[in-house]
C-alpha cells in the first residue's frame, strides 16, 4: 500500500511512532493477567460473554438480561428488539473489551479476528454522516438512536475502541493497512466530536458533552503524533473544564441528581485526568476541587449497602466501585474505597474490582484493597446537596445503617428525573425496604410513565393526581416549585424538610428523619387544601409479603422486617407495585396507600413511623397528633416520644 502523505509526515512514519509509544507503555494483557489472578467466576462470566459475543450472540438492552443473535459481523444499524438503547449499545462495542481479556487469559486468537473483522466492517458499513441542513436539523440526526449518535461516537473512543486500538499495537496484531484505516475513521469521528456537540450542549450541562469531549480528547492522545491530534486536545481540554464547571455542583452532585448518571460522570472526570497527565495537561485546582467533592457525592449517594439508590434514571448497582478505583488511579488517595469498605464486605469488594480488571493496571483487587489506611477524616453522616435540593442521611457508616435518601427538587432539571417531589428511599439492616422502583425503560409506553409517576414512588398525591404532567419519556408539563427548607442534626435525630407547591394552591411539607438510630418518622403537612380533596400517601415495599393488621398497621416480613403505624386519619389498603433493579427486567412488589379519603380541613397532618426490625416486633402504640398538629405523641415498647414541628424547626423528646 502506498503511503498517505499527512502534511510532513508519511502513515508509514506516523505509523512507527504510535507503535513504538503504544508498545512502550505498560502491557494491558500483562495487567489483565496479573489482575485476574484467582478471581475465578469473574473469569468465568468474561469468558461465556467473549465466547457467545464470537458467535454473534450479545446480551443488550431490549433483550430482558437474555443474549440475542446480532449477525456475524452485527447488523449495527438494525434495532432486533422494541428498545432504541439496543442500537447505542451494540455500536459502543463493549463486547471487544471482553474479547480483549478473553484472549489476554487463553491467547487464543478467536477473540482477536472478532475485533479485527467487526473494525473493519464497521468502517466499510458505517460511513459518517454529512453535515448538511440548518443545526437545528443536524442536531436533531444526531440525538437519534444510529451507530454515528454523538454520544456513540465519545464512548467508542475513549472506551471500548481505545482498549482495542492499545491492545492490538501492543500484541503485534494491527498491521499499517489495518493503522490507517483506524487512523481515518478516528478522524471522522475527531471532526464530528469538535463540530456537532458544542451546538448540542451549548452550556456544558449535561452528561453527554462530558463523554463527547472525553472522546476528543481521546482521540488525540491516541494519535498524538498526527498534526491534528494537538488542535483536538485543546478543544476538548477546554470544554472538558467547562463541564466540570457547569455539572458538578458546589456540594458535590452532578446537576442531573441522578446517582448513577452522577458515577458515570465521575467515572469520565477520573478518566479525564489520567488522559491530561498522558498529554502532559495540569488541570486547574479549582476543576480538581469539583472532582473531589463529586467523588464524596459518590459515596453519599449509596445506600448502606454500598448500592447506588436508583434515584431518577438509575440503577441499584455497584456503580460506584470502578469510580473509586479510578480515583485512586487519578489522584492517588483511597479515602473513597476506604468509604466502600465500610459497606461492602471485604471478599465482595475484591470480587466487585476483579470484574473492573482492565482498570487495576497490573495489581491484584487484594493488592489494591491492602493499600488501605484508616480513615483520619470521617464521611459526614448528612450530605446537603443545596444546587440538588436532596437530603442524603445515615445512622453510621456501617452496612447495618439506617440510610434515607431524600429529594424535592423543582422545576427538574432534564428528562432524567421521576415525578416525585418530597420522595425518598429507606435502608435498614443491609437491606432496602422502601425503594424508589428504577428505570426499567427509556421507551415512551405505559411502563415508562408508571415507573416514572409518582404513585410508585415513597411520596403523596391528592385527589389520585400527578404532580406534574407526563408528556413524553423526557418531557412534563406543568412544573411548580420545590426545595429543602432544612437539613438538621441533633443527639437524637437527623433530620429534612421539604416544601413544593406541585397541587397549587396547596402547599405540601414533609419532614424526614432517622430517630433514636432506630426508627423513621414521616410527617406530612398540607396547607391551603380544597376541602373535599383526598389525599394519598404512597410507600413502595421490597416484598410480596406486606400485610394489613387488624390495628390498621401494616406489616412487611422478610429477613429485615418492618411495621408502618399512622395517624388515625389515614386507613391502608394494598397495591401491586413493580421494581427495576435491571434495566428492561421488573419484578412483582407491594405498595401501600395510605388515604385520607373523606377530605376535612384547609391544614392537615399525618404521620408514620416506620420501624424496621430483625427479631421481635415493636409494639407501637396509637399515634396522636396534638397542639392543633404541630405536635404528634406516640410510644415504642412503653418509651414516650413527644414531636414537635412548629415555625419550621423539628424536635424529639
Amino acid at each position: 500500500m502506498e503511503d498517505v502523505t499527512i502534511k510532513d509526515m508519511t502513515m508509514k512514519e506516523l505509523w512507527s511512532k504510535v507503535r513504538i509509544r503504544v508498545q512502550s507503555e505498560h502491557n494491558l494483557c500483562d495487567a489483565l493477567r496479573n489482575s485476574l489472578k484467582g478471581q475465578d467466576e469473574v473469569l468465568a462470566v468474561i469468558l461465556e460473554q467473549a465466547r457467545k459475543a464470537c458467535e454473534g450472540q450479545l446480551k443488550l438492552p431490549g433483550t430482558g438480561q437474555n443474549t440475542i443473535f446480532v449477525g456475524k459481523p452485527p447488523k449495527w444499524s438494525e434495532n432486533r428488539t422494541n428498545n432504541d438503547e439496543y442500537i447505542c449499545s451494540i455500536n459502543r462495542m463493549g463486547h471487544w473489551t471482553d474479547c480483549v481479556t478473553a484472549y489476554a487469559l487463553t491467547g487464543e486468537k478467536t477473540y482477536v479476528d472478532l475485533i479485527i473483522s467487526e473494525m473493519k466492517d464497521w468502517i466499510a458499513t458505517c460511513p459518517s454522516p454529512k453535515l448538511e441542513g440548518t443545526w437545528e436539523e443536524i442536531c436533531e440526526m444526531f440525538k437519534i438512536a444510529m451507530p454515528w449518535r454523538t454520544l456513540e461516537i465519545g464512548i467508542r473512543m475513549f472506551e471500548h475502541w481505545r482498549t482495542a486500538f492499545i491492545f492490538l499495537v501492543q500484541e503485534g496484531f494491527m498491521d499499517q493497512e489495518l493503522f490507517e484505516l483506524f487512523v481515518s475513521s478516528v478522524k471522522e469521528h475527531a471532526y464530528l466530536l469538535k463540530t456537532v456537540p458544542p451546538h448540542l450542549w451549548p452550556d456544558a450541562d449535561h452528561n453527554h458533552y462530558l463523554m463527547e469531549n472525553l472522546g476528543l480528547l481521546s482521540a488525540g492522545e491516541m494519535l498524538q503524533e498526527l498534526p491534528e491530534a494537538a488542535e483536538w486536545i485543546a478543544h476538548a481540554q477546554r470544554e472538558l473544564e467547562r463541564c466540570a464547571k457547569g455539572q458538578l455542583s458546589e456540594d458535590g452532585g452532578q446537576v442531573e441528581g441522578c446517582p448513577s448518571y452522577h458515577n458515570g460522570c465521575m467515572n469520565h472526570f477520573c478518566i479525564w485526568i489520567g488522559l491530561a497527565k498522558k498529554c502532559n495537561i495540569e488541570i486547574p485546582k479549582e476543576f480538581l476541587d469539583l472532582v473531589y467533592r463529586g467523588l464524596d457525592y459518590s459515596v453519599h449517594s449509596l445506600r448502606p449497602t454500598g448500592v447506588e439508590v436508583p434515584w431518577g434514571d438509575s440503577s441499584p448497582n455497584y456503580g460506584a466501585v470502578s469510580v473509586a478505583i479510578r480515583a485512586y488511579k487519578a489522584l492517588g488517595s483511597m479515602r473513597w474505597l476506604n468509604g466502600l469498605g465500610k459497606m461492602i464486605p471485604r471478599e465482595k469488594l475484591e470480587s466487585l474490582c476483579a470484574a473492573h480488571s482492565h482498570l487495576l493496571e497490573g495489581m491484584t483487587p487484594a493488592e489494591l484493597l491492602d493499600k488501605s489506611t484508616p480513615e483520619t477524616e470521617e464521611f459526614p453522616l448528612v450530605s446537603r446537596q443545596r444546587f440538588l435540593q436532596q437530603a442524603l442521611m445515615r445512622s453510621d457508616w456501617s452496612r447495618q445503617a439506617l440510610g434515607v435518601f431524600f429529594a424535592c427538587r423543582v422545576p427538574f432539571q432534564n428528562g432524567h428525573t421521576h415525578l416525585d417531589p418530597a420522595s425518598f428511599e429507606f435502608t435498614a439492616y443491609g437491606r432496602n425496604l422502601l425503594v424508589d422502583p428504577g428505570i426499567y425503560t427509556y421507551n415512551d409506553d405505559e411502563m415508562r410513565i408508571l415507573f416514572k409517576s409518582a404513585k410508585m414512588h415513597n411520596t403523596l398525591t391528592i385527589g389520585g393526581r400527578e404532580p406534574v404532567q407526563y408528556t413524553g419519556t423526557w418531557t412534563f408539563e406543568g412544573e411548580r416549585d420545590g426545595c429543602m427548607l432544612d437539613w438538621a442534626e441533633a443527639e437524637r435525630f437527623l433530620a429534612a424538610t421539604s416544601l413544593h407547591t406541585s397541587y397549587f394552591p396547596a402547599n405540601h411539607e414533609r419532614t424526614v428523619a432517622i430517630v433514636d438510630k432506630k426508627f423513621l418518622l414521616v410527617w406530612d403537612r398540607l396547607t391551603h387544601m380544597m376541602t373535599e380533596d383526598a389525599v394519598e400517601i404512597w410507600y413502595h415495599m421490597n416484598t410480596l409479603n406486606g400485610e394489613i393488621l387488624e390495628d390498621g398497621k401494616v406489616r412487611m416480613t422478610e429477613d429485615v422486617s418492618m411495621l408502618i403505624a399512622s395517624t388515625a386519619n389515614l386507613t391502608p389498603e394494598l397495591y401491586p407495585g413493580q421494581i427495576s433493579e435491571v434495566f428492561s427486567v421488573s419484578r412483582p412488589s407491594t405498595r401501600v396507600c395510605l388515604s385520607d379519603a373523606a377530605g376535612s380541613g384547609r391544614t392537615r397532618n399525618y404521620c408514620s413511623v416506620i420501624y424496621p426490625y430483625t427479631e421481635n416486633a415493636p409494639k407501637i402504640s396509637e399515634i396522636v397528633l396534638e397542639e392543633g398538629g404541630n405536635a404528634v405523641r406516640f410510644a415504642i415498647d412503653g418509651m414516650e416520644y413527644h414531636c414537635t414541628w412548629k415555625d419550621d424547626v423539628f424536635s424529639v423528646k
